[in-house]
This record gives structure tokens, C-alpha cells and sequence, in this order.
């Protein structure tokens, strides 16, 4: 959650490329107060969104409201229903418009009318999100792509967006920190790492993405970020039934893996976990052995398991907030370390020797 611009593409059309969601897990109701989120928000033209509180655990949506976007700067104030139990709060904005640059500032939430001052800037828990021109976290990255220059492009949901996690320690912009260094030492002229991660999507949405965004950018490497919750029973972003079983994620993956060899890209996947004391783990990992043979499989899970042995401590070191299990930036960084081994050891980027 955070001030910052974000551009809706014009060919945007549906739900998911329309939502600014504001849904982050560390806005935790108490019992029998009263919550407001308050912020200022702007567009370039005039436009109409709508704004969709709603609660997690278990997930419902409150009262819709319209919400006539101008010009001018105007506060905005959202009431969420009082809950009896902890839970967690959001309000997402639904854009129906494209095309337009929204502007938001001045994110407040107050508790009986009170400020939180949990949730100011430069808080602890404070994050800014920048969106390029498609919705996708970061900056603008050059269509076509420019001469020698190498891109890698990450597939996922909220684990590859980095939800709460500030841009530069996301793995996306450390993997391209880690492999710029020193000129790459035998690479061309740079390599470009395009964060494509989006929150809520699984393996279905990744692979609706595919081809409307991702291809344009001209990658040599696409990086599919599976998880084990990805198998969640919800009416997943573009409309259709989420899968609910590993191997039906596993076929998606390897559909996505297909398309992105027929173009002449690499493919790797990118393994995050969840439930670390589950069996949903065990579970994707059997799945997986599906894959066509020679499928470059990255388990950042390796790394994190010798940190475990500490118990809840140790799985805590590793979330962005005690209520929001997302990793924070030690576990982001174990994955560039990971992606970065990958790369390497498979030459999966061209050398400029090569």
C-alpha cells in the first residue's frame, strides 16, 4: 500500500488488469472498532471506478460504492463493516476505464478516529508500489527491445510481485543487480529482469498473461514462480474456476513451458512454498514429476528448510509481517541466489562470447 501513479493500459479489459488493490495483510482489524482508510485520488480525465471493501479469513466483499474519478483531487473515506473477531481489511478501487494515469496520496487508516500510525510513510510496514504501463510492477522497460540487451521475464503471483516488499528487494530487481555486476563479466551489454508477478494469480492467469504482455517484451528467458497455494478453490481473475488439484497446475505449467519454447526462450521454473508444516509441499513437488523431462526446476524451499529447525521463529524470519506469511526481503534474496546459481550453472543467458 502506498502513494504512487499507476497506468491502466488501454487494452485493458478485464477484472484483473482494472484493480488497484489496496488488500494488504498487515492492516489487521480489532474487534468492535471502528476502521476508516482514507486517501486523496486523482485521474487525468474523468472517469468511473468503484471501490470494493472487503475482509479475508474467510474472504467476503462488503457494499459496493461508485466512485467518479476527475481531474481535481478528492478525499476518499472507506468504512469497512465492524467485525466481532481479528481479521484482515482491504478495499480494492476497480478502474472502469482504460487508458487513464490514476494518481493516489495520503494513504491514512484511523481506529475509532484515531490514525494508526502503524500505517504512515516511512512506518516499518510502509510499501510503495510503481506499476508500468501494463500493470506490472516496476519501471517502463523499451518495446522492441533494444541491441544486446538480454531480458528475463518472472511468471507468479504475490510471492514474485513482492507484497510487501519494497521494489529493490524484490527477487526480480536483486536477480537483475546480481547479474549485472561488474558488467556481467563476459555478458553483452546488460540484462533486464521484468517483474511480472501479480497478486492472486495462479498458473492460469500466468499463462492468460503470457502472450498479451509478456511475449512483447522479447525474453530469453521466461521464469514460471509456482507455489502451493496455488491450488486455492476461488474463481480465479479471468473468469474461470481455479484448479484445485497439483496436477492440473502442472498442466498449465507445462502448456506455458510449450509456448514459450515455440519462440525460442528458455524456461525454468521457480519453486516457493506456503505451508511449510503441510503436506500441499509434498504434494506440488510429486506433481511436478510430470514436467517434461530436462525442466529446470529452482526450489527456493532448499535454502529456507535448515531455518525451520528454529519452529515458528524461524518461519516468521522469513514473513513480511507476523499475520502476512509473504516472504520478506531475506527470503527474496534467497531466490535471486538460487535463480542466479540456475542461470549460471545451465547457461540460461547467452555469454558475449557466444
Amino acid at each position: 500500500i502506498g502513494a504512487g501513479q499507476v497506468r491502466i493500459d488501454p487494452g485493458m479489459k478485464t477484472r484483473e488488469d482494472t484493480n488497484i488493490d489496496f488488500s494488504h495483510r498487515q492492516w489487521l482489524a480489532e474487534p468492535f472498532c471502528e476502521h476508516i482508510m482514507r486517501f486523496r485520488i486523482r485521474a487525468d480525465r474523468p472517469a468511473d471506478a468503484q471501490l470494493v471493501p472487503h475482509q479475508m479469513n474467510p474472504y467476503r466483499e462488503h457494499e459496493r460504492r461508485p466512485l467518479r474519478l476527475t481531474k481535481e483531487w478528492q478525499t476518499v473515506e472507506i468504512r469497512p463493516d465492524r467485525v466481532d473477531l481479528p481479521t484482515e481489511l482491504g478495499v480494492a478501487i476497480n478502474l472502469a476505464m482504460t487508458g487513464t494515469p490514476v494518481e493516489l496520496d495520503s494513504l491514512e487508516i484511523l481506529r475509532n478516529g484515531e490514525i494508526d500510525r502503524r500505517f504512515q510513510p516511512m512506518s516499518p510496514y510502509w510499501v510503495e508500489y510503481q506499476m508500468n504501463r501494463h500493470g506490472l510492477r516496476g519501471r517502463d522497460l523499451a518495446i522492441p527491445k533494444p541491441k544486446g540487451i538480454q531480458r528475463v521475464v518472472c511468471l507468479g503471483d504475490s510471492f514474485t510481485f513482492g507484497q510487501g516488499v519494497h521494489e529493490a528487494d524484490t527477487f526480480s530487481a536483486i536477480l537483475e543487480r546480481s547479474l549485472n555486476e561488474g558488467n556481467l563479466g563476459d555478458r553483452a551489454k546488460g540484462v533486464e529482469v521484468l517483474n511480472a508477478g501479480r497478486c492472486g494469480y495462479s498458473t492460469y492467469e500466468e499463462r492468460a498473461i503470457l502472450d498479451r504482455y509478456v511475449v512483447q517484451y522479447e525474453p530469453d528467458l521466461v521464469v514460471l514462480q509456482m507455489n502451493d497455494n496455488d491450488n486455492e478453490n476461488h474463481t480465479n481473475l479471468i473468469g474461470k474456476p481455479n484448479p484445485t488439484t497439483y496436477p492440473a497446475l502442472v498442466e498449465e505449467a507445462k502448456a506455458i513451458k510449450a509456448r514459450v519454447e515455440s519462440i525460442g526462450v528458455k524456461f525454468a521454473i521457480l519453486l516457493f512454498r506456503v505451508s511449510y508444516l503441510t503436506g500441499g509441499w509434498k504434494e506440488l513437488h510429486a506433481a511436478l514429476s510430470a514436467m517434461p523431462t530436462g525442466t529446470i526446476i529452482v526450489d527456493v524451499g532448499q535454502r529456507v528448510d535448515p531455518h525451520l529447525a528454529l519452529g515458528r521463529e524461524g518461519f516468521f524470519s522469513f514473513c513480511v509481517h507476523p499475520i502476512d506469511g509473504h516472504p520478506n526481503e531475506k527470503g527474496h534474496r534467497f531466490a535471486a541466489e538460487a535463480l542466479k546459481e540456475a542461470i549460471d550453472e545451465h547457461r540460461l543467458l547467452q555469454r558475449a562470447n557466444e
